[in-house]
């Protein structure tokens, strides 16, 4: 794999492919995407027996540098590789060693140095980092893509979704991946034997009525008719344990 900048899906692509990097520098705000490659890393870059010995998964505030630099240095006991994960990296003191690290890495080890957010690019390591690594910024997707994603991921469990659908529940949940995955689990659990995701399992499986839901509030908003709008709020307050949340929540998809 050729060194620099990579997408979300490039990296996904290749650690299904079983094509690593020594190294690899992963930050950014979208969490449960980095979530997932570091999964996908996990699943292909080890087979389930060779983990005992060459796994290890730390994290910046537990361990101080030099002890991570030992780990990521080691080399693998009975297996092609060692795979070293590092969350939290920004917060691991003294962490500026692992520049002398992207410089010469483990040609052993697939090792993957997480951060939260974005550092201070301009920085040692994390200058030395995108200059020598495999690096990706993980950014949250923007409204318009999650709809697609939606699909994608739906498609990953032998599943499909109609295109409303599809909307719809890009609207309940907004850019919380996090969340369209759990609904997509209830979603999955709710309709069944059934292999396509609807309209009325959407508002169903989030315990509003045909008549009394959120996507019929767009609706009434949408054509001004402010009197059924109204009544259609209120009854969706009435019917939850939390008003301030669910109003917090209407406003966002009406928004």
């Amino acid at each position: 794999m050729a060194r620099g900048g990579q997408t979300y899906s490039q990296l996904d692509t290749s650690f299904r492919r079983r094509d690593f990097a020594p190294l690899y520098f992963l930050y950014g705000e979208e969490g449960f995407l980095i979530d997932s490659l570091q999964e996908t890393l996990l699943q292909n870059a080890l087979e389930p027996g060779e983990r005992d010995f060459n796994l290890d998964i730390i994290y910046g505030a537990e361990v101080e540098a030099q002890q991570a630099l030992a780990v990521c240095s080691a080399y693998p006991m009975m297996a092609a590789r060692r795979l070293v994960i590092v969350r939290d990296f920004e917060k691991m003191k003294e962490n500026a060693l692992f520049k002398s690290y992207a410089e010469r890495p483990n040609p052993t080890a697939v090792v993957a140095l997480v951060c939260r957010g974005r550092p201070n690019l301009n920085a040692h390591p994390y200058r030395a980092l995108k200059g020598k690594a495999v690096w990706a910024e993980i950014k949250p997707l923007h409204v318009n893509k999650i709809p697609g994603w939606i699909g994608s991921y739906v498609k990953s469990k032998d599943l499909s979704i109609t295109p409303r659908a599809c909307e719809m529940l890009a609207d309940l949940v907004g850019t919380d991946l996090q969340a369209a995955t759990a609904e997509i689990e209830k979603l999955t659990s709710f309709i069944g034997e059934r292999r396509q995701i609807e309209e009325d399992d959407i508002i169903c499986a989030s315990g509003q009525t045909r008549e009394f839901n959120v996507f019929e509030l767009q609706r009434a908003v949408g054509e001004a008719d402010y009197e059924r709008a109204v009544t259609i709020a209120e009854r969706l307050l009435q019917q939850t344990s939390n008003p301030r949340g669910e109003s917090i929540r209407l406003v966002t998809i009406l928004s």
